[in-house]
């Protein structure tokens, strides 16, 4: 078992993953204002902390010369991640799990030995990993009606929604909502019958299709507002206002 970070493959330095923990649910953030000379205060919350992730790793290499070569290639990709940024990491002993925006947090110590050379790493990430494949429902809407979605997994992950007019006619401006998240998205600019719309909740950017998606084109100044993420676990009521279509929504489950 080993571990990918920033597309690499740990496993290529002959690093082996021979244990891994990880909080199943990270620690809730609360701030707590205490009342001034009385009992109790006030809580207030409704996010969580990071995902803390620690792998055991091993490194087994013929000769003490192949196993310097594989340690000082293993802490030049580590370096070259912290100067680029956050990057998602996958554990393969932890199997369907995608930890978003993960970073190092901890020094890479290694015990020598004639055999092989273990070292432990600590990552910090997302509250919630999501599933390594994306999910997809493509419901009808009528136009200013509110369309259940249940969406699966859990906790708020990033959307990305195409709405495609269906509606045989030119809509005006087209409005997105989703009761779970706050805001919607407001698209001003006239949408064609048969255009597809774009709206990603990560990037907050959208982009318009005259070919049925074969082809994109981005139009940011278009756009207005905040385009809302899915909520796992709930139905989603969503709704679309300005034209009779058809919502495609695709995101990857947030998971425990």
């Amino acid at each position: 078992m080993s571990f990918t970070y920033r597309t690499v493959d740990f496993s290529t330095y002959g690093v082996t993953v021979v244990g891994a923990s990880h909080q199943r649910m990270p620690q809730p953030r609360v701030n707590v204002s205490e009342f001034a000379q009385a009992s109790g205060g006030v809580t207030q919350g409704a996010s969580f902390g990071f995902r803390q992730i620690r792998l055991s790793c091993m490194l087994v290499a013929a000769s003490q010369a192949a196993k310097e070569t594989a340690i000082n290639n293993v802490v030049a990709q580590l370096v070259k991640s912290q100067t680029v940024g956050a990057a998602d990491l996958e554990v393969v002993c932890l199997t369907g799990k995608l930890f978003k925006n993960a970073r190092l947090v901890s020094a890479m110590d290694v015990e020598l030995s004639t055999a092989a050379e273990s070292f432990d790493l600590e990552f910090l990430a997302d509250p919630f990993p999501v599933a390594s494949s994306s999910t997809n429902a493509a419901p009808a809407a009528t136009d200013g009606v509110a369309e259940a979605i249940a969406v699966a997994g859990i906790g708020a992950v990033p959307a990305e929604w195409v709405v495609k007019n269906t509606s045989g006619g030119q809509a005006t401006s087209v409005v997105l909502d989703n009761d779970k998240a706050a805001g919607s998205v407001i698209w001003a600019n006239p949408l064609e019958d048969g255009e597809w719309l774009k709206l990603k909740s990560d990037t907050q950017t959208a982009e318009v299709s005259s070919d049925s998606g074969s082809s994109w084109s981005a139009v940011p100044a278009n756009k207005t507002g905040t385009i809302p993420e899915a909520f796992g676990g709930e139905t989603n009521n969503v709704t679309v206002t300005g034209l009779d279509s058809t919502i495609d929504l695709t995101y990857t489950e947030g998971q425990a």
